[in-house]
């Protein structure tokens, strides 16, 4: 049986618990961003991203590819990119404008840059290579230091699906395969560790995709293991799922408050906890068991915090950089909070008439793909 040309039409179960989850990744990273001081760790809602990216894309070709009898690789690309880049393209030409207003001279080539870096998803290459610290706060910080994650996923999406399809060809078996791609997060891990007790730059641990392969693996190996089994409803186990869940975010909330970028165990093996830690949160959410856990995180506040959240991030770092206490009168709480209100507003319309619109000039993928 071939696959039409439509073949991304495969669908998994949609789980509103997931867009929970996105809305604790989020608000992570926002407040981490108003002010480091109030959640030191809160960056590490980006590595929960990353492992739901990792986890939700292998369910999707691998349903496919058991649907089909293959991946339609081009078309999985063109869903991709339909998905993330009117949203991104928005969000660049306001700081296009933005940048002319009030970047400095000096600053405007390398922002510039940066710009174009993100748009051709590279930008976590440049930042890892330049002079941007992603920890270090400057006066006037690249307004699209961000989207290095994001450059990260497309480079994953644009990988990934050709060489799952070169392992299935050698190996057939899933529980295999998922060991292959173990090894391979083992390897980036292991690159990760090793470039911080050889000195390394930070920036370049930090931003570069082959130090953080492992967290989309991580992801990938649970839903090669898993197979089907892991959107299956399962009665039986709901309460152990649910217990699990629990202790595996408040796993990384905590680190949440407790790590900082300077810890030596961030680097040397506590992003893989943190990982792991979120692969049981993903996976509680996943199973759509009619847990306290799946009802707390699909209740409508944070699902919908979940559906807006990959323009929320796009929208929330170009406004902090560009409404500062030197552009408003605002100072403390109340310029966060300015800031913070003006970032969902932009991440709903940004959703509401632009990414909804163009979604469903199509028939809808899947609905769990809102990816950061």
């Amino acid at each position: 049986m071939s696959a039409p040309a439509s073949a991304l039409k495969t669908r998994l179960p949609y789980r509103p618990a997931l867009d929970g989850l996105r809305a604790v990744a989020i608000i992570g990273v926002l407040v981490f961003h108003l002010n480091p001081g109030w959640l030191k760790g809160g960056w590490l809602g980006v590595d929960l991203f990353f492992v739901l990216s990792g986890f939700l894309i292998t369910n999707l070709l691998v349903a496919e590819q058991d649907r089909w009898g293959r991946i339609s690789v081009f078309s999985f690309w063109k869903a991709r990119l339909r998905r993330l880049l009117p949203s991104l393209l928005t969000v660049l030409l306001f700081v296009v404008v933005c940048s002319w207003i009030w970047t400095t001279a000096t600053r405007r080539t390398s922002v510039a840059w940066d710009i174009v870096s993100s748009l051709f998803y590279v930008s976590n290459w440049r930042f890892a290579f330049g002079d941007e610290q992603y920890f270090e706060q400057l006066a006037m910080p690249s307004p699209v230091r961000h989207t290095w994650s994001l450059s990260i996923e497309e480079q994953f999406y644009l990988v990934f699906p050709l060489l799952l399809m070169l392992i299935a060809i050698l190996v057939h078996k899933r529980i295999v395969q998922s060991l292959v791609f173990a090894a391979l997060a083992a390897g980036s891990a292991t690159y990760m560790a090793h470039l911080y007790n050889s000195e390394a730059s930070i920036s370049h641990i930090y931003y570069s995709t082959a130090t953080r392969a492992f967290e989309l693996l991580i992801g990938v190996c649970a839903a090669l293991f898993l197979g089907s089994t892991a959107f299956a409803e399962k009665t039986r186990a709901s309460k152990g799922l649910g217990i699990t869940a629990w202790l595996g975010l408040a796993t990384v909330v905590a680190a949440m408050f407790l790590l900082d970028s300077e810890a030596p165990f961030v680097f040397t093996g506590g992003l893989v906890v943190v990982a792991l830690a979120a692969l049981l949160a993903i996976l509680g959410a996943a199973s759509g068991s009619n847990t306290l856990f799946s009802r707390v995180f699909g209740s409508p506040v944070p699902r919908f915090v979940g559906l807006i959240s990959y323009p929320l991030y796009l929208w929330h770092w170009p406004i902090i950089v560009f409404i500062n206490s030197e552009s408003t009168p605002l100072t403390g709480y109340g310029l966060a909070a300015t800031r913070t209100l003006i970032s969902f507003l932009l991440a709903y319309l940004t959703s509401r008439f632009i990414e909804y619109p163009i979604r469903h000039r199509e028939p809808v993928i899947q609905q769990n793909l809102r990816l950061s």
